[in-house]
């Protein structure tokens, strides 16, 4: 487990020198004032942290008698070691507080004082690495004995927490024909140590990628993993997303010493515009000065598919002379495109003959693609002329009706009527045999 506790600047620096100063110094090196190999002397009244080389430091003191300040405690108690000589003697054991834990104390140096030297106890013999009872001893007298404790110094800092950061950066690769970014982009960082969530942020980008605020977050302890992941709602259709580092969408980016400061850049590949065409219906009518009359509009519907699903369909209107009564284009359409284009011949006067060019534009249709991208369906009506009149005949005069001869009342016969009859029968025998003589003269001649 990576510590979420780091040693500060001015902590690091005590430490590093208190470490060169303090090499241990075995019992066969002992100088003839030296009582413990784990401690360094300083000559003289040795009675602060600033005596001791620690200017900076926090300092807990006592003199024959043990103290605490709530950070360190410290007691001066009877030499309890394995040096028989000491027995009897006192010594200073040392301990970091509960509170002292929390607040990140860490011991520099011990500054154990008697007759007139004093003995510097530095890492690796301080606590919390050396627990309690360290028994801490004053240097050797003169005269060679071991002197009790007359004063002491703990020597300390307050652990500055070391910590990074995490930026969010933006690129948005498009070319001139990508379809339009209309909304902002937003990414968000999610930071973990050691499975407790310590910072959350969403960062809002334009559609350029610049961030609409300062899309980091700071004070992130060592240890922290941030998870960067940007959310697709926004997101045109089929873009593309990268993160670098690789995974920072997954695993996420680690917070540590090696890479305090991580930049985690999300990048957008916006896809071009989907190809598109269109079709225009185009309206001709052909008639002659005899052509029959035009009493309503034409309608033209222009059903487009793609994949075999419907795409578009509009009817447009024509007025009589073939001009169109709105836009007559269906726009957007995607390549691969089929439109089938239809007259009605609801309002056409019988006997028109419709043509369609392209040929087969009313039963295959029409393709949108990148050979045509734009195309135009010409329907064309040839209207028929009105049929020519037949004339009305002459009425014949007709003749008139001749008189009617009144008859003659029945009467009786008489004899005077006999007579005229036989008279009249006698003449008119004679006339037929006249006409007869006649006609066969003629014949004859």
């Amino acid at each position: 487990m990576i510590s979420i506790r780091r040693i500060g600047a001015v902590a690091a620096a005590a430490i590093g020198l208190s470490i060169a100063a303090a090499a241990p110094v075995t019992a066969d090196e002992h100088l003839d004032d030296s009582s413990d190999p784990r401690a360094t002397v300083l000559p003289g009244n040795v009675n602060s942290c600033a005596e001791a080389g620690f200017p900076d430091a926090m300092e807990l003191t006592g003199e024959t008698s043990g103290n605490s300040d709530g950070n360190v405690s410290a007691t001066v108690d009877t030499y309890s070691g394995d040096v028989d000589a000491y027995q009897g003697k006192t010594a200073v054991n040392v301990e970091i507080t509960e509170d002292g834990e929390d607040a990140g104390v860490v011991i520099l140096a011990v500054v154990v004082k008697g007759s007139n030297d004093a003995n510097l106890y530095q890492a690796p013999y301080l606590p919390p690495d050396e627990q309690s009872p360290q028994n801490y001893i004053s240097p050797l007298t003169d005269g060679g004995q071991l002197a009790d404790v007359s004063n002491w110094t703990v020597c300390y800092v307050f652990e500055e927490e070391e910590t990074g950061s995490l930026t969010v950066d933006k690129v948005v690769e498009a070319s001139e024909h990508a379809v339009e970014v209309t909304d902002d982009f937003e990414i968000t960082a999610t930071c973990t140590l050691d499975e407790e969530q310590v910072a959350e942020e969403t960062f809002t980008f334009d559609a350029d990628g610049n961030p609409t605020g300062d899309p980091t977050i700071s004070d992130l302890p060592y240890g922290t993993v941030c998870v960067v992941v940007e959310s697709t709602d926004t997101l045109p259709a089929g873009t593309e997303v990268t993160y670098d580092p690789t995974g920072a969408n997954t695993e996420g980016v680690l917070i540590d010493d090696n890479d305090p400061n991580v930049t985690v850049t999300v990048t957008n590949r916006i896809p071009d515009k989907e190809k598109t065409g269109s079709l225009t219906v185009d309206k001709v009518v052909e008639a002659s000065e005899h052509a029959v009359e035009v009493t309503d509009d034409f309608e033209i519907t222009a059903t487009c598919t793609l994949d075999e699903e419907q795409v578009a369909e509009e009817t447009f209107t024509f007025d009589a002379d073939g001009n169109p009564t709105g836009d007559p284009t269906i726009s957007d359409l995607p390549y691969g495109t089929v439109c089938v284009v239809v007259e009605s011949t609801d309002t056409l006067p019988a006997g028109t003959e419709v043509t369609y060019d392209p040929t087969g534009a009313n039963t295959e249709g029409v393709l949108i693609d990148d050979n045509d991208p734009n195309v135009t369906v010409t329907v064309t009506n040839h209207l028929p002329d009105q049929p020519k009149p037949t004339p009305t005949p002459t009425p014949k005069p007709t003749p008139p009706t001749p008189p009617t001869v009144p008859t003659a009342p029945d009467l009786p016969i008489t004899g005077s009527d006999l007579t005229l009859l036989w008279v009249a029968l006698a003449v008119l025998g004679l006339g037929t045999g006249s006409v007869l003589v006649s006609r066969r003269l003629r014949r004859s001649s």
